[in-house]
């Protein structure tokens, strides 16, 4: 099960090209191929420096050398949070925010981020883990979401009579000939 999620979180990683160097890329594949499976377990205070740094992996041996000088337990902290960033990088790369000076606004918009991401897996899930751009499911979901508002809308028989065509044009709606014969009477 954890090399379908793998192999899944890889995919979304080959889609993420744009606006991302490939160090970048890089080093969110490093962070994804590490599972806590592979991470040994370190109690905060017990850190065992007593193996030599040429039994360590080279990945490895980086991550030592970079936490050196820092307390046990953010040591403990920061290696074990890999999941927490790669959301937050994931939710940064198709980000639906939008600058507002509204706190509550700003709140939404990161709740809308990670909704969509919470839905993205359970969405996969249920597919067994079968692939899915990340790209085509968020336009899938978004239209999903205005389909069901554009249909509140036309209940409302007050609509400019323009945007009631195009509203029934999205939905799929036939648009019928409803005009009305007018007497040129003022």
């Amino acid at each position: 099960m954890d090399n379908a999620r793998d192999a899944l979180i890889e995919s979304w990683l080959a889609e993420v090209d744009v606006g991302m160097s490939d160090e970048e890329v890089d080093n969110l594949e490093e962070e994804v191929h590490q599972s806590e499976s592979e991470q040994e377990q370190v109690i905060p205070g017990e850190r065992s420096d007593e193996s030599s740094e040429d039994d360590l992996p080279q990945q490895r041996r980086r991550r030592t050398d970079f936490y050196k000088g820092v307390d046990d337990t953010l040591w403990a902290y920061k290696r074990t949070k890999n999941g927490v960033d790669l959301v937050a990088k994931m939710c940064s790369m198709y980000d639906v925010a939008r600058n507002s000076r509204r706190w509550s606004l700003t709140i939404f918009f990161r709740l809308l981020n990670l909704s969509a991401f919470n839905a993205l897996c359970i969405y996969t899930a249920n597919r067994n883990y079968e692939p899915v751009s990340r790209r085509e499911f968020l336009i899938d979901l978004s239209l999903a979401l205005m389909k069901l508002l554009a249909q509140k809308r036309l209940e409302n028989k007050s609509l400019p009579r323009t945007l009631t065509i195009r509203i029934k044009d999205f939905l799929g709606i036939p648009i019928g000939l409803s005009f009305s014969i007018r007497n040129n009477v003022c």
